[in-house]
């Protein structure tokens, strides 16, 4: 091979690495939950709903935890954690759904999937304020 070649082909091998490496990885670790798109700030404002239940539709698997709900979009969320008496955690397991309306307390929704939160500083976490 000669020594041109031999520049192309080294050249070719660290561009390769320089797009897919950090960017590639780093992509598939995020997780995101999306602003609120009725608060003035991006975020979820999230109001207590007692203890509630979530069940997940695919195992049958039912997790007791912490409820809240956005006082502007209406969003629900199950978190494993308590982050209305302490903001400053992460939510250990979590789970979210849509909804149209205001719920009563202690109520059940039926879920998709559990993920976790350990961190209230993350993508996930900035996107909740626990009043």
């Amino acid at each position: 091979m000669g020594k041109r070649l031999k520049k192309i082909a080294l050249l070719g091998i660290i561009v390769v690495a320089v797009v897919l490496g950090p960017s590639h990885s780093s992509y598939a670790s995020v997780k995101y939950i999306a602003g609120c798109p009725s608060s003035t700030d991006g975020k979820h404002h999230m109001t207590g709903r007692s203890t509630c239940w979530a069940k997940n539709i695919n195992t049958n698997e039912t997790r007791t935890g912490q409820g809240g709900q956005c006082r502007y979009c209406h969003m629900l969320i199950v978190t494993e954690n308590n982050l209305f008496l302490n903001p400053y955690q992460g939510m250990g397991w979590y789970t979210t759904r849509s909804a149209w309306a205001d719920v009563e307390n202690n109520f059940t929704m039926e879920v998709n999937s559990f993920s976790t939160n350990s961190n209230y500083l993350d993508s996930v976490g900035r996107q909740f304020a626990w009043e």
